[in-house]
C-alpha cells in the first residue's frame, strides 16, 4: 500500500476537500433556490393577472355555492364538422368573468354567447356559455371522431369529466375569485 507524505499530500488532499465543499454549497444554493421558488409558487398561484396586478388566491366553494343548476356540456356541431364541445354554466349571482378547466384546457366562457340561448340569465350575466375546440379535448376521455363527423366513442361511453369553474362575481371586486370543480356529464348533441 502506498502512503503519501510530505507538501505534494497535503496539496492533493487540499484540493480534493476544497472542491468537494465547492460541490456541497453549490447544492446548498440550488437546494434554497428551489426551496424559495417552490414556497413563492405554492404561495403565489393565481397571484398575478394578465394586465400584472396583484390578486387574492382563488377561494375554494363547493359547487352549490356558486352555481343555480348543473352545468350543461356537449359535442357541439356547426357546419361542417362537429369539433367543438360546449359548455354552459348557469350562476346564482351575476359574475364579472367566468373561465372553466376541461381536461386540462382551459376556456373563456362569456355572456354575449349566452344570449343566444337565454338572453334574460345572459343579461344579468347569470349564464355564461365558451367552446373548446375538440377533436383532441377527450382522446384520454375515450371520445372519437366517427364516420361522417359525427361523434362516437367507444362501447358507447360518453365520458363525466371534472371540470373547474373559476368565476370573479360582478360585486366582489377585481380579486375575488372563486373556484368550484364537478364532474360534467359530456352530451351527445349540444349547442
Amino acid at each position: 500500500m502506498a502512503s503519501f507524505s510530505g507538501p505534494a499530500a497535503i496539496t492533493l488532499n487540499a484540493g480534493v476537500i476544497s472542491r468537494a465543499r465547492a460541490r456541497r454549497r453549490r447544492r446548498a444554493a440550488w437546494t434554497a433556490a428551489a426551496a424559495v421558488a417552490l414556497a413563492a409558487a405554492s404561495l403565489g398561484a393565481g397571484l398575478l393577472t394578465s394586465g400584472g396586478e396583484v390578486q387574492a388566491p382563488a377561494r375554494r366553494v363547493p359547487p352549490s355555492a356558486l352555481l343555480a343548476q348543473s352545468p350543461d356540456m356537449g359535442i357541439a356541431c356547426g357546419a361542417p364538422h362537429c369539433d367543438r364541445i360546449g359548455l354552459a354554466v348557469w350562476l346564482r349571482r351575476p359574475a364579472r368573468s367566468v373561465s372553466a378547466i376541461v381536461t386540462g384546457r382551459g376556456v373563456t366562457l362569456q355572456a354575449r354567447l349566452a344570449a343566444a340561448y337565454q338572453p334574460g340569465p345572459a343579461a344579468r350575466k347569470t349564464m355564461f356559455v365558451g367552446y373548446l375546440r375538440a377533436p383532441s379535448v377527450f382522446t384520454q376521455e375515450r371520445v372519437t371522431l366517427g364516420f361522417g363527423d359525427l361523434w362516437a366513442s367507444q362501447s358507447s361511453y360518453l365520458p363525466t369529466p371534472t371540470v373547474t369553474i373559476n368565476v370573479t362575481p360582478l360585486g366582489g371586486g377585481p380579486h375575488t375569485t372563486y373556484t368550484t370543480a364537478l364532474r360534467v356529464p359530456l352530451q351527445s348533441g349540444w349547442g
